[in-house]
């Protein structure tokens, strides 16, 4: 028999413990906002992280989390009721208040006070989604350029970046609005303007846009980057409602024309079941949701229940972006009140302090990633000279 020199038995050991060591460890994987490892964030999200760990011998504790490096905290398993010794699933949510690049990093640790390999994610954060609905967008079209001008003055003012196109069944057809539309659209990504959703009532109007998409004359700026339901649902229990038959119809054509052209898919929702917001959320990327209220302090106790609703996997959280009204019996009394502010800053900034400070894990299957304002004329009202009487 050959024998073995004795540092080879010492080094061969030392790889068994090692891989045996190896083996005992806890493992974590990436679960939300996304398992991929990068994901682009807005200015101001608070968004839920979430990283399963496993043990093939038991004993998991609990996690750590950083930010840039920096130790955020731990969160052990007997907090959350759903783990096990050998399965637990460890979140933490995350405030973005600025933006950059920034890189979270969680770590799963057992009883014997061994770690796992990092999660991590690396994050682009961006400025949020602000959008703006152009009401009697036919009119804008037709109107002067110096009245055209101030709009788009009005428009870099305020940040906006995002825009949702009505009036579509008065212009697209007529020879002169949409070659109007076409300039209108191309200056507004020229402007800095991310998306322009075409606001659609009906299947006829999602067919007439697939047709001015497919136009040769319909350059790459002049493009739609979105679609968004004109008519919002409310549970379908008054006469002028969308009936939940027609609305889903209505969903189904976006979404075909969606996937075609490369566009998102956005709806406006007033009130719903939870099984209808189930519906709804995987039909859909964007749920502009209603909150229209007197001022912006109110809006979070008026959406509260309808976002817990729309939550999803925390792999894939829907995103909700709460819609303002401007008109003076809504919020226009309060956006005159302080146009002498940044008031969109102040009404969205209001709403993220309270979502932030609600801490159900709900959350972490959504995020409340943008805003939008009904709309134009009220909006240019409000804050103008002109504002809302007393």
């Amino acid at each position: 028999m050959r024998i073995r020199h004795p540092l080879h038995a010492v080094l061969a050991a030392l790889v068994l413990l090692t891989s045996l060591v190896g083996l005992a460890q806890p493992r974590l994987e990436r679960v939300g906002p996304t398992p991929s490892g990068t994901a682009v964030i807005h200015r101001g999200e608070r968004v839920g992280f979430a990283a399963r760990a496993t043990s093939p011998t038991g004993g998991l504790l609990g996690s750590e989390w950083y930010l840039d490096g920096g130790y955020l905290g731990a969160q052990h398993r007997g907090a959350l009721p759903d783990s096990t010794a050998y399965d637990a699933t460890f979140w933490r949510g995350i405030h973005f208040p600025t933006k950059g690049r920034f890189h979270v990093e969680a770590l799963a640790f057992d009883e014997a006070n061994r770690y796992s390999a990092a999660a991590a994610w690396t994050l682009d954060v961006v400025e949020r989604p602000r959008l703006l609905y152009v009401d009697q967008t036919d009119a804008l079209l037709d109107a002067p350029k110096a009245e055209q001008d101030a709009f788009w003055s009005f428009v870099a003012a305020r940040r906006i970046n995002q825009l949702g196109i009505y009036r579509l069944n008065q212009i697209l057809g007529n020879t002169g609005r949409t070659a109007a539309l076409r300039a209108f659209i191309t200056r507004a990504h020229a402007a800095g303007v991310s998306r322009v959703f075409a606001i659609v009532a009906a299947p006829e109007a999602v067919t007439a846009v697939r047709t001015y998409l497919a136009d040769s004359a319909t350059a790459a700026t002049s493009r739609f980057d979105g679609l968004l339901t004109e008519h919002e649902f409310w549970n379908g229990t008054e006469p002028a409602d969308v009936r939940w038959g027609d609305y889903l119809r209505l969903l189904e054509h976006m979404r075909a024309l969606a996937n075609d052209a490369g566009l998102v898919v956005a709806t406006y929702l007033g009130w719903f079941s939870a099984d209808q917001a189930r519906t709804l959320s995987e039909r859909v990327d964007i749920v502009l949701l209603h909150a229209y209220v007197a001022t912006p302090s109110n809006a979070y106790p008026y959406l509260k229940t309808r976002l817990e609703f729309l939550s999803r996997e925390w792999s894939r959280p829907v995103q909700v972006w709460p819609i303002f009204s401007a008109e003076c019996d809504f919020s226009g009394r309060w956006f005159s009140d302080n146009r002498s502010t940044d008031a969109l800053e102040l009404a969205e900034t209001t709403v993220l302090d309270a979502y932030r400070a609600d801490d159900r894990p709900f959350r972490n299957g959504l995020r409340v990633s943008g805003f939008a304002y009904f709309a134009w004329t009220h909006l240019a009202t409000a804050l103008g000279t002109a504002a809302c009487a007393p």
